[in-house]
């Protein structure tokens, strides 16, 4: 699997110094397109990225979290109805961590006016569904899905060039755009400001991080990450754990722990301003309840359906990921630590979420989305496997390219449609 001695030998240092980044400039360019074609521009926009939307629009004009413009849409008969909003001593905020809406803000800052718009919703209630339409004040939607768009093809260019050393430059973008395009990355990350999009470009980048031994700028992303979607503190954990053992360093541990506490930190700050509690129960700490007090249950039965439910497995809807899974443990021998390393710390988050949270995450997208953050981790280690399949033998191959052609069609129904 190992394709960087050769390509040395053929082109010298300087010349694979050229070529290095055009697996993720391919892979940027190409998701790009494809992602800005199928977003969500406009009106129906899901709950949870609208109120990232709010967020980002309030902090980009007037640098608050606190969105009075919403005050009137604010309460329990329209939270998990219209927005995400809660009411706190300061005014209404989004129960959500303030991560993707700061990566949005910045155009907020010149695009900041807003329309009132009729705005329709079917809720269901325990006598049925409700439907209705509310007036309501909305930011322009574009800022915000295009700051997801961006993030999300920018994770995959990251993975581009962090797997790029290991399987080579062909399958490097190849692979990144199987990723991109056959997993709810496509359907639901690129398609409106959720969380999942800019969580994975800083995941990646913190994995890139940690593969050079750069600990301290890979638990800065980390950080990122955690104060996009703080559960995330799970795989940094694994992973600087992983790190100081096999280097036998408490140095290390500290370099790979120190940035992503700070972000931690951050996010404990930012909610007790708003809440006054480190963990607001209704902005998270339902899951972590649930964490703590659920039975076994309770993980292992949420566990297999987020990777076989017929409406939400991850297997189901992403079948490449087996092939490459089992390939790699079958095919391939001696890759560098960190493969297993990240897979092995995403799985671990997704136990934990699932036995916090459940695994539905919620009704309004296909296919899935949950598992993202799992997938997103395990990637490098899917993509090594899914290179190495195809290089094996005729059966691999088959497998590999029907099961990739499967996942990409699924994605790009839930996307379109």
């Amino acid at each position: 699997m190992a394709v960087e001695a050769s390509t040395r030998r053929r082109f010298g240092t300087e010349a694979l110094a050229r070529i290095d980044q055009r697996p993720a400039l391919v892979t940027f360019v190409v998701l790009l397109i494809v992602y800005m074609a199928t977003a969500s521009w406009t009106l129906p926009y899901h709950i949870d990225p609208l109120t990232n939307v709010l967020t980002a629009w309030k902090l980009g004009a007037d640098g608050s979290v606190v969105v009075e413009e919403q005050a009137e849409l604010t309460g329990p008969e329209y939270h998990n109805v219209v927005n995400q909003l809660l009411q706190t001593p300061r005014g209404p905020v989004s129960k959500y961590p303030p991560g993707a809406s700061l990566l949005a803000a910045p155009w907020y800052a010149v695009f900041s006016e807003t329309d009132i718009q009729e705005v329709s919703f079917v809720v269901e209630t325990p006598d049925g569904p409700r439907a209705g339409v509310l007036e309501m004040p909305i930011p322009a939607l574009w800022p915000s899905t295009l700051t997801a768009v961006l993030t999300t093809a920018a994770a995959m260019a990251v993975l581009a060039a962090l797997i790029r050393p290991v399987v080579g430059d062909r399958w490097a973008w190849v692979g990144a755009l199987l990723v991109g395009l056959g997993t709810s990355l496509w359907s639901v990350a690129a398609d409106s400001l959720w969380q999942h999009g800019p969580t994975a470009m800083w995941l990646l980048l913190g994995i890139w991080g940690f593969s050079r031994s750069r600990y301290l700028a890979g638990s800065a992303a980390f950080g990122l990450a955690v104060i996009t979607r703080p559960q995330t503190a799970i795989i940094v954990a694994v992973m600087g754990v992983w790190a100081a053992i096999r280097e036998k360093s408490v140095k290390t541990l500290i370099e790979a722990g120190a940035p992503a506490a700070i972000g931690a930190a951050l996010y404990i700050v930012f909610n007790r301003y708003l809440f006054g509690s480190a963990v607001e129960y209704d902005a998270g700490g339902y899951w972590v309840e649930g964490t703590v007090s659920r039975s076994a249950w309770n993980t292992v039965e949420p566990l297999v359906r987020a990777f076989f439910d017929g409406q939400r497995g991850v297997l189901v809807w992403s079948p490449f990921v087996v092939i490459g899974a089992l390939a790699y443990f079958r095919l391939c021998k001696g890759l560098p630590w960190w493969l297993p390393a990240a897979a092995t710390a995403g799985l671990v988050y997704l136990v934990i979420q699932v036995r916090g949270n459940g695994y539905a995450g919620g009704t309004g997208f296909l296919w899935y989305r949950y598992q993202l953050e799992t997938l997103v981790a395990a990637a490098p280690l899917i993509v090594a496997g899914f290179a190495a399949a195809w290089e094996k033998s005729r059966i691999w191959q088959w497998s590999a390219a029907a099961t990739g052609v499967a996942s990409v069609t699924a994605h790009a129904v839930a996307a379109v449609g």
